[in-house]
C-alpha cells in the first residue's frame, strides 16, 4: 500500500506555471503566448456579442506588452450573489470596496493570463468610480482600490495590459498576424 507522501501538492498558481500546457493548448510555445491573449480579449468579444460593450481595443505596447481594452460594458455585481458573474466579478462587491481573488478570478479563466504573466495591470471603470489593481506572476501587489472619479463622459468599461513571464513562455514577441 502506497501513501501519499510521493505525491506533488502544488497550490493553483503552482499548478498553472509548471502544467501549463493543461491550461493552454498551445504550452510554452508562441501559440500558447497568443492563446493567454485571446482569453482576455475573448472576454471582451462576449461582452460585444451580448450587447454589452461599444468598442474593443487591442494596442501592443511592444513586442511582449498589450493592452486590451472594452469601452461600455455593464460592470455591475448581481444583486444576491455577492460578485455573481460575468463582466461583474472584477468588481468589488460594495461592501467592503475592495477587490478579492475569487472576485478576480470568476471571469473566465482570466486566473491563467495572470498568472503567467510578469505583470498585469486592471482598471474597472464602473459607478462614477475607476478601480485598479495589480499583480505579479498572479500574486496581488495591491487588494484593488478606488483610485479617482469618473470623470463626466469617459466611458465605462475595463482596461487589462499584461507582460506575458519568459520564465514560462518560450522567449517570443507578439506577432499581430
Amino acid at each position: 500500500m502506497s501513501d501519499e507522501s510521493g505525491i506533488l501538492k502544488l497550490t493553483p498558481r503552482e499548478h498553472i506555471r509548471k502544467r501549463i500546457g493543461m491550461y493552454l493548448y498551445g504550452g510554452k510555445s508562441l501559440y500558447g503566448l497568443h492563446e493567454a491573449i485571446f482569453i482576455v480579449i475573448e472576454n471582451a468579444v462576449i461582452q460585444a456579442i451580448n450587447g454589452n460593450c461599444q468598442q474593443i481595443h487591442v494596442i501592443l505596447h511592444d513586442k511582449q506588452t498589450i493592452t486590451i481594452e472594452d469601452f461600455g460594458i455593464d460592470t455591475t455585481p448581481y444583486p444576491n450573489e455577492g460578485a455573481g458573474k460575468g463582466i461583474g466579478v472584477w468588481v468589488s462587491n460594495r461592501e467592503n470596496h475592495k477587490f478579492t481573488r475569487y472576485i478576480l478570478y470568476g471571469h473566465m479563466g482570466i486566473e491563467v493570463p495572470d498568472v503567467l504573466s510578469t505583470k498585469m495591470d486592471i482598471e474597472v471603470r464602473h459607478h462614477g468610480e475607476v478601480w485598479e489593481y495589480h499583480s505579479h506572476t498572479g500574486i496581488p501587489i495591491d487588494d484593488g482600490k478606488i483610485t479617482r472619479p469618473l470623470i463626466d463622459g469617459e466611458s465605462t468599461g475595463v482596461k487589462i495590459t499584461f507582460s506575458p513571464d519568459f520564465d514560462v513562455f518560450e522567449k517570443n514577441d507578439f506577432q499581430v498576424d
